[in-house]
């Protein structure tokens, strides 16, 4: 239950704090948390959707910030094969956890009880592409090693429960004042007093979707990754394309807003026949890693029906913060403007006038302002004239071009063949189609395509009628 080998240090943790302190202050990436709920300080499971490598440590920075609590990431156990022992102490101490530690869910329980929280990325890599939705199956993402369609995986889920169903029992102890075996759990997980345990307990068992959106994307080459490549001759494609994307990120300006705006309360449907089986099972066993492993047991009949209730559960509530998580992304005039173009496009238009493809931007912005229960940049606003979504536009419009999309000139934009090409490999794509990962990212929020159709709608019934004007002026000179 308690691994000496991964205790964090206080001394760490003030470092790194620091540390992002004075990349905030000096370089180019602004973290924005909005959490008008204060969900950072009542969750103990955040789940985060993952982009850059560099984000699986920011979680860490703004949590301790916003609460003092320390913080247990999941990290790529490759990870830890890296830079020597140095680096490996400083991870561990940092609070990270390799994917293949054994024990790693019930060692991630006991911090919780211990009023520690757990980071989870439920994607299981990054997504590039930002292709998490599809329009039969609903939200899945593509498999970076497998090539195929799944869904997230259910580890935050399965700790969820099983944490929420281990708290019940320790509250059923506590009412039938069984203060022997709360006094062994107490030890057990090495908490300071029964009265804490009990506290965590009664505590609800939160799970946090947190969403975490980065504006603008650059995808041109800068100082440090031209220099890096310039020593390293053979670096791997993959490699020069992580470091030319989040270096851009890290060094200019650059917005990495996290969004949270719900939570998933683990409350799970017990009968009376499901507690007492839980009761059984809950005599019998020690420790935690015990209680884990319930959930692989096959032998007996009455245990298949607890398996069964767990792998339905856990599935329901992984779909839940799946979905909260893709649609808390902030929208920006990238997700826009591409979406845009992407629909233009989908209507075999090839070019569209500049000042009208622009109008059309300012029409979205306005009625997204109205749309409830999205998030929405704050480089973007109701206020916006012609003039300000020019030049909001200005980096969109660099960046397709430099991608070869789109070319831009004064009166109009033309789209190129290449722009609906896709099938680009996964560590490709940013950087030869990023108007392909901006639609992605969008369409998780369905009033982004809808105030889109509605603008390109109104945009039509205002040429039929000027089309008439014009003609009811021409007949009446003659």
């Amino acid at each position: 239950m308690n691994n000496k080998n991964y205790q964090i240090s206080v001394d760490t943790y003030n470092n790194c704090l620091r540390t992002f302190q004075t990349i905030e202050d000096r370089f180019g990436i602004s973290v924005h948390v909005i959490d008008e709920d204060k969900l950072l300080d009542k969750g103990q499971i955040f789940v985060f959707n993952h982009f850059a490598r560099f984000e699986a440590a920011i979680p860490i920075y703004f949590i301790y910030k916003a609460t003092g609590a320390f913080t247990r990431t999941i990290a790529d156990h490759r990870l830890f094969n890296l830079g020597g022992e140095k680096f490996q102490k400083f991870l561990k101490n940092g609070g990270a956890l390799p994917n293949n530690l054994e024990g790693l869910l019930p060692f991630l329980a006991a911090e919780i009880l211990r009023g520690r929280k757990a980071v989870i990325f439920p994607e299981g890599g990054m997504i590039k592409n930002r292709q998490v939705y599809h329009k039969e199956h609903g939200f899945q993402l593509l498999s970076g090693l497998s090539g195929k369609m799944r869904k997230q995986h259910r580890g935050a889920a399965v700790l969820a429960l099983t944490l929420d169903l281990f708290k019940e029992r320790i509250k059923d102890l506590h009412e039938r004042g069984d203060t022997k075996r709360l006094a062994h759990w107490r030890d057990a997980l090495e908490i300071e007093s029964i009265e804490k345990l009990l506290e965590q307990a009664y505590r609800p068992t939160l799970v946090v979707p947190g969403n975490i959106t980065f504006y603008p994307m650059r995808i041109k080459e800068n100082l440090i990754s031209k220099a890096v490549k310039f020593f390293v001759k053979k670096m791997p494609d993959q490699l020069s394309e992580e470091l030319t994307i989040e270096s851009n990120i890290l060094l200019k300006d650059t917005d990495m807003t996290v969004h949270f705006s719900n939570s998933v309360e683990i409350a799970p449907k017990l009968s009376w026949w499901r507690k007492l089986l839980l009761r059984h099972f809950f005599n019998k066993i020690d420790s935690l890693e015990d209680f884990f492993s319930l959930s692989q047991k096959k032998e007996g009949f009455f245990t298949k029906f607890i398996v069964r209730f767990m792998y339905t559960e856990t599935h329901s509530i992984r779909d839940q913060y799946m979905e909260m998580m893709y649609r808390n992304v902030t929208i920006n005039i990238s997700h826009i403007a591409a979406t845009l173009l992407h629909t233009i496009h989908k209507h075999h238009k090839s070019y569209i006038e500049r000042q009208e493809f622009e109008t059309l931007v300012q029409n979205i912005i306005t009625q997204l302002q109205h749309e409830p229960n999205i998030s929405i940049h704050e480089s973007i606003s109701e206020e916006m004239s012609i003039a300000d979504v020019a030049k909001e536009l200005k980096l969109f419009y660099e960046t397709l071009e430099y991608a070869d999309l789109i070319k831009v000139n004064k009166q109009e934009i033309l789209l190129h063949r290449s722009f609906d090409k896709i099938d680009y490999d996964i560590h490709e794509v940013r950087i030869k189609n990023p108007a392909h990962v901006f639609v992605n990212e969008a369409v998780p929020v369905p009033a982004v395509r809808r105030a889109t159709l509605m603008a390109l709608r109104q945009h039509k019934k205002q040429q039929k009628a000027q089309e008439l004007t014009t003609a009811e002026l021409e007949g009446a000179s003659l």
